[in-house]
């Protein structure tokens, strides 16, 4: 895909080390210089809400806050971990993933990849034009949609067999586009509700962070969060998960995105962790850990009470229960360049496929058809009732949905 790219972007220095002391070469320091936000940064509010507005003019997908060394490095670990998974190969220095890789950031893109290979999934994406501004040239992009484009993502026993064939690399590919559109912060919906797949429905894609999943050790709990309003019954609460759960102060006090966040457990860790965790976060809510992962803040959660399918992004940055319960610090910064553009912003970049604007990219079983309704908003459990933040507005459906 064809990203724009910040013109002050910022560099990861080769080699980098995660697990340095916070030097020129640590993806500590490399973190936070993205969230630094003074004049001629690259996150300055300003600037990056013009580099998205002029993205969106340009018809381009996303726009990169990092450079293109450094998107190659990162989406090329990204996807290293990935197709070692998918071929057997362990995850070690002389097969491309460094050493010091992370744990959380090895286990997220083995865990998908388990995920996509199982149920055969494929990325759909919404096929959108430019249209113009909703109201003034500064205010955020309305976009022509035109249905979904289909990428195959699960290799065949025969393509693993075959790695380095034509099919296989096809597969490869489609892999690097699903994981440039989840750096960039745009907004999944894996289809796994028994509502839109009554026949073979996939496990739900929750599951992997839940009890027993893969991630639960390092996931914490989301108590609220701003997605699909009634996933929890009548409200949102205790229907969302952040991952990993060591970014932004504390493990037990964590919040993302407006939402307290702490470990699942007892009833006196969950009253206690976001007090206790307030103290930390006080000093380390907005400062990258050292050692640091590149993913920082990954939320999921269901889309409805009933039968619900799996959302999930990246994030700037949590939203931390000393920063004004993520309206302040460095997720409130993000949020307001959201509110502008209805781009979604991730660590790396932003997204204009946002589930606010009905734009929501998929990942479903590749025998799913995306049907589309009078109100442009793709029929799937938690879209069916008509969210109060989705805007009609910022998309027009072509002739071709009408």
């Amino acid at each position: 895909m064809n990203f724009a790219t910040a013109h002050n972007a910022i560099t990861l220095p080769p080699p980098y080390n995660q697990n340095s002391p916070a030097d020129q070469n640590s993806v500590s320091t490399f973190i936070n210089k993205l969230f630094e936000n003074g004049t001629g940064q690259v996150r300055n509010p300003t600037a990056m809400t013009n580099g998205i507005l002029a993205a969106a003019q340009a018809d381009q997908p996303g726009y990169w806050l990092i450079d293109n060394a450094t998107q190659a490095a990162i989406l090329e670990l990204w996807l290293t971990i990935w197709t070692n998974h998918v071929l057997g190969i362990a995850n070690t220095p002389t097969n491309g993933v460094p050493a010091t890789t992370r744990a959380t950031d090895i286990a997220l893109f083995e865990s998908i990849a388990a995920y996509v290979q199982a149920n055969h999934s494929a990325l759909y994406v919404p096929d959108i034009t430019y249209h113009g501004p909703v109201a003034g040239p500064n205010s955020a992009p309305v976009y022509d949609i035109d249905g979904y484009e289909r990428a195959d993502l699960f290799l065949t026993n025969t393509e693993i067999a075959q790695p380095r064939g034509l099919a296989a690399a096809q597969k490869q590919f489609n892999i690097l586009a699903f994981l440039e559109l989840f750096a960039t912060g745009a907004h999944f919906v894996a289809i796994n509700s028994v509502d839109d797949i009554p026949f073979g429905t996939p496990p739900a894609f929750l599951d992997m962070f839940k009890e027993n999943g893969a991630l639960y050790e390092k996931t914490s709990t989301a108590y609220m969060h701003s997605h699909y309003s009634g996933a929890k019954g009548l409200t949102n609460i205790g229907a969302g998960y952040a991952y990993p759960n060591d970014i932004g102060g504390s493990t037990t006090g964590t919040m993302l995105g407006g939402y307290i966040g702490a470990r699942t457990g007892s009833t006196l860790r969950t009253i206690f962790g976001a007090a206790l965790g307030a103290l930390s976060d006080a000093i380390t809510a907005d400062d990258a850990p050292t050692p640091c992962p590149f993913v920082c803040s990954l939320l999921a959660g269901n889309t409805s009470w009933l039968a619900p399918n799996t959302f999930f992004q990246l994030e700037g940055w949590p939203g931390i229960l000393s920063r004004g319960f993520g309206a302040k610090g460095r997720h409130g910064q993000d949020f307001s360049v959201h509110q502008t553009t209805k781009w979604n912003i991730a660590t790396y970049g932003a997204s204009p496929f946002s589930e606010k604007r009905g734009t929501t990219v998929f990942l479903a079983p590749n025998n799913w058809n995306p049907v589309q309704s009078v109100t442009t908003w793709t029929q799937y459990a938690g879209s069916k009732t008509l969210q109060g933040w989705y805007d009609t507005n910022l998309i027009r459906p072509t002739a071709n949905l009408l």
